[in-house]
């Protein structure tokens, strides 16, 4: 599918469009009401986001890191009814892994028009879309297809959706080791940086970006981070930590950078304590280029700080 017609597809499909606080938390906050009850129970919960007309933004991430645990136990009945109790609170789809793809092919629609980027929608009808990257899910034509449902026909087929992150924190880790050996001049060189990112994502979705000139698109949206806003906050916060040579990073970093792409197209969010620190400080900087930038004030550390601050 070209640019052209996906962008087409992605403004016309009706994917999610609401008026409700959509709320993101990260899996060990969804573990935490869910199985354990803890800062409140998923009743409790449930009655706040219907108190604030909110729901609770189900990923690709937060879901496949809640079912991690069956990938090595391969006991589905456990946590399935987990899996129904979390359908059973209001929720809403948001597919954050082709958030940067998304943005991308917006601004440049955007760019060749010589105007701003009509702001995307990552919202899908339905869990199983937020693992498909372009288009409906093969099982759209499925009625009523439950989320446990899903997860165990997805489980059979291929279990390795569901062995977490941890596994791909080594090549991380030697990523940021390699990054940090090159000199200071080519890390600090953040628009150069940005612009090499953006001609890989180019290869990895398969974008064709036709004439335009690459260089020139990438500065272009550099200079407005509300441009590509997901892909230009994960990649700050890299960069953050990428500065602090003694800052390793940690299994759990994979999905916390996951969902930093989905931030700005949620009300509120959970982030994890250690990332936070970076993610406050790129939001900083990022509102002195374009102050309409909130980030901050739709961030919590934890679930209690988010119901105590939603009316």
């Amino acid at each position: 599918m070209c640019c052209r017609n996906w962008l087409d597809y992605l403004r016309a499909s009706g994917r999610g469009e609401t008026k409700k606080t959509r709320i993101l938390i990260d899996a060990k906050d969804l573990i935490n009401v869910v199985e354990h009850g803890t800062p409140v129970s998923a009743g409790d919960f449930d009655f706040f986001l219907r108190d604030n007309n909110a729901s609770l933004a189900l990923t690709h991430t937060n879901v496949c890191e809640f079912v991690a645990p069956i990938s090595k136990s391969r006991d589905f009945l456990s946590i399935r009814p987990f899996l129904q109790r979390i359908e059973a609170l209001p929720v809403c789809y948001l597919r954050e892994p082709s958030v940067p793809a998304e943005e991308i092919i917006a601004a440049l629609d955007g760019f060749t028009k010589g105007c701003e980027p009509q702001p995307i929608n990552p919202y899908v009808p339905r869990w199983d879309y937020t693992f498909h990257l372009i288009g409906p899910a093969p099982a759209a034509q499925i009625v009523g297809y439950r989320l446990d449902e899903i997860v165990y026909d997805l489980f059979r087929e291929y279990p390795q959706a569901f062995e977490g992150y941890a596994s791909k924190a080594p090549f991380l880790r030697q990523q940021f080791a390699e990054d940090r050996k090159l000199s200071a001049n080519i890390r600090k060189d953040l628009v150069g940086n940005f612009v090499e990112t953006f001609r890989r994502y180019q290869k990895q979705w398969n974008l064709n970006y036709g004439d335009v000139d690459v260089d020139a698109f990438g500065r272009w949206i550099y200079e407005n981070p509300a441009r590509c806003p997901g892909l230009r906050l994960s990649y700050d916060v890299r960069h953050e930590i990428l500065a602090n040579p003694g800052d390793i990073p940690s299994d759990s970093d994979i999905p916390d950078f996951a969902h930093l792409f989905a931030i700005p197209y949620v009300e509120a969010a959970t982030i994890d304590r250690r990332m936070m620190h970076y993610f406050q400080t790129v939001t900083e900087r990022l509102q002195k280029i374009n102050p309409a930038i909130q980030y901050d004030r739709q961030t919590y550390r934890n679930i209690d700080d988010l119901m105590k601050a939603l009316p």
